[in-house]
């Protein structure tokens, strides 16, 4: 989940992938009421074990978007250019 998300947090995966998702914003709570860390508890997660989605072996992200495909296609651009 990279976009902005119910509990006013956006980048949530690669939050974990950096180990910044602490206990603090695992209690942000949605409209609902309910917190982060149940959220991701409820898809299947484990807010428990977020230590172990840490990654050291990545240097850079490049994150692209399928929605901006036409444009860089439609102007003849690379994707970097």
């Amino acid at each position: 989940m990279e976009e902005p998300s119910e509990y006013g947090l956006s980048c949530v995966g690669s939050r974990a992938a950096v180990g910044a998702l602490d206990d603090k914003i695992l209690t942000l709570t949605g409209p609902g009421g309910e917190k982060l860390g149940d959220a991701i508890k409820r898809i299947g997660g484990d807010s428990a074990r977020l230590s172990e989605a840490k990654r050291s072996d990545i240097a850079a992200f490049l994150d692209l978007h399928i929605e901006q495909g036409i444009v860089l296609e439609s102007q003849l651009l690379d994707v970097g250019s």
